[in-house]
């Protein structure tokens, strides 16, 4: 049985969002500020505020808003954003990004005189465990889910669709996220069979688990 708030499937967690605040803004570039984009964050120690964008489109990108974006959050938490450390996640869930990849940055603010932002510069840098930790659902995981081979058969992955054995479902897994890094479409097509549960599996063979790659079109 898979641990509690893990993942049925490789035993991996669904994303976890407690401690995060949802609010919109205005997309400052292609829309002229039409229409709102949305974005989640987060105060955490250190004076540090992280915000992630969960709008996919240019207009509303979080970098096309950023003094918009860090003067609703100074708003709504009542706080002078010199006092605070902006730092921007961006995931796939904002950006055309692959699952499990992301960019981390601190924002660089510059101020008037009047407190005024006058300017932005983003700054990469390492994210640290915490915000990898808080933000798991943003930055999205790659989940396959483990078939018997009959449960394989029935959806489509045969063993024409077989792309190479593992000695267990992690190692299987561990492949993709190493040289696929597939996009949430091309995760749908991905199954691990478990060999063992196919008639004639001979029990010395130590490479039970096998990875198959289902194309869109054998759906």
């Amino acid at each position: 049985m898979p641990k509690k708030d893990q993942h049925p499937c490789c035993g991996f967690s669904n994303g976890n969002t407690t401690g995060l605040k949802r609010i919109p803004y205005r997309g400052q570039s292609f829309d002229h500020g039409e229409h709102d984009g949305i974005l989640d964050y987060a105060l955490l120690p250190g004076n540090r505020c992280v915000f992630s964008g969960i709008t996919r489109t240019p207009a509303k990108s979080t970098v096309n808003a950023a003094e918009d974006i860090i003067l609703n959050i100074c708003g709504r938490e009542r706080v002078d954003p010199c006092n605070l450390q902006f730092f921007d996640l961006q995931t796939c869930r904002g950006y055309d990004f692959r699952l499990e990849q992301y960019a981390y940055s601190e924002l660089i603010l510059k101020f008037g005189l009047r407190g005024s932002i006058q300017d932005v510069r983003w700054d990469c840098t390492d994210c640290p465990p915490d915000v990898l930790e808080l933000f798991r659902g943003h930055i999205g995981e790659i989940v396959i889910p483990v078939l018997s081979h009959e449960d394989a058969l029935a959806q489509g992955f045969g063993p024409e669709t077989a792309y190479m054995k593992f000695e267990s479902a992690e190692a299987a897994l561990s492949n993709v996220r190493k040289f696929r890094r597939p996009t949430p479409a091309e995760q749908s097509c991905l199954a691990i069979v478990d060999l063992s549960t196919a008639s004639g599996f001979q029990v010395e063979d130590q490479q039970r688990y096998e990875l198959r790659i289902r194309t869109p079109e054998r759906r």
